[in-house]
């Protein structure tokens, strides 16, 4: 009776999050907006960057270039701390650069907090936050202009990795970010709430302006959006407003982002959803899961049919990866990265896991794929 217990307290959690990805993905399809003829709301488009001359350009460009009258699209870039030329290629792109220096206060939310400020009394209609080493789909304009028309105060953009290669850490970070967005947009279909997902945010100066920024910690995007949900505010995920956004390139890079990360599964009341979004987490849960049932079966303990239970939660979870990786399709050295794959879950795990005992505090810069080359 305990072995079947103990069978069942694995299998249990084990089938919850394979249905939560199942179920979140099915409903999560790509539904169309309907587009205003007129464009009416006036963005200030915002973006934290420190030293990131080497992306900043195509980044710029990839929003001047977008589908939205230019008089409604202002450019806003706050170099923060920046040792290099990032604010001399800004000015040269014709857009507005904010230079900010404090050698204590150091981050992403800093810098966003000094660009809110700054923006702000300008009385934009709202306000987009994209990271620098972002470009956006032509149409991200227009469909947030569409929602924001509508009352929605809060949008969120999907956030698709464009470097899928060389390294496994590409891969990964790619097909991980396919299931992140359709998990949301299956939220969004039900009414329920997606998260913020650090770029490709838009807010309302309505918002902003009754919840001043005041999230300076590792993952304040986590932080900020914990404070709107405590109020009720209504976020709505768009499948059709594409970010595309680069992952790191190497593992080591990919690891050290994760620790920064990892701040995020404790912030806020929402932690078991965050920890069932938790891919090396839920991975991990139903490898254990696997080790119980197997051995339990193998002792006569538990019903021989627990292991075909068992695995039906495997071969649905590999559909979702298998749909997802066909979505991101097959970089060079794809048979290298696949096979690479287990290893880099299982050190994403660990670094997961090293949350729990030890938490990061300090702020470190994600290196750039043209930095690496």
């Amino acid at each position: 009776m305990i072995a079947l217990f103990v069978a069942l307290a694995f299998l249990a959690p084990a089938t919850f999050a394979c249905l939560y990805y199942v179920v979140f993905t099915y409903l999560g399809r790509r539904r169309t907006v309907a587009i205003p003829p007129e464009p009416q709301t006036a963005f200030v488009v915002l973006i934290p960057a420190h030293n990131e001359e080497l992306t900043i350009t195509e980044t710029l460009r990839s929003v001047l270039d977008s589908d939205y009258p230019a008089a409604l699209r202002r450019i806003v870039v706050v170099a923060d701390n920046c040792s290099d030329h990032t604010a001399d290629i800004v000015r040269e792109h014709g857009a507005e650069v904010l230079e900010r220096f404090d050698r204590n206060l150091r981050g992403k939310g800093y810098a966003l907090a000094y660009g809110f400020d700054h923006v702000l009394p300008s009385r934009p209609d709202a306000v987009i936050v994209l990271d620098a080493d972002c470009e956006v789909y032509p149409d991200l304009f227009r469909i947030f202009d569409a929602h924001l028309q509508s009352g929605t105060p809060v949008v969120q953009a999907a956030v698709v990795t464009r470097n899928p290669g060389p390294d496994s850490a590409g891969f990964a970070s790619a097909i991980g970010s396919i299931m992140d967005n359709e998990i949301a947009a299956g939220k969004d279909a039900l009414g329920l709430r997606p998260p913020l997902r650090g770029t490709g945010m838009g807010f309302a100066r309505s918002i902003l302006e009754r919840f001043p920024w005041n999230a300076y910690g590792l993952t304040e995007d986590a932080e900020y959006d914990h404070c709107l949900a405590r109020a009720g505010v209504k976020i709505r995920f768009l499948a059709t407003a594409i970010v595309h956004s680069e992952a790191p390139v190497l593992t080591v890079d990919l690891f050290q982002q994760r620790r920064r990360w990892r701040a995020s599964l404790f912030v806020g009341s929402g932690i078991l959803t965050r920890w069932i979004e938790s891919k090396p987490l839920v991975l991990a849960q139903w490898m254990l899961t696997n080790v119980i049932v197997f051995a339990t079966v193998l002792c006569q303990l538990v019903p021989d049919w627990f292991v075909l239970w068992t695995g039906a939660i495997g071969l649905l979870t590999f559909g979702l990866y298998f749909r997802a990786g066909r979505k991101v399709g097959l970089p060079p050295k794809a048979g290298r990265m696949i096979l690479a794959l287990p290893w880099v879950v299982m050190r994403l795990l660990f670094v997961t896991l090293g949350g729990f005992t030890k938490s990061s505090t300090i702020w470190h810069r994600t290196r750039r794929s043209a930095e690496v080359v």
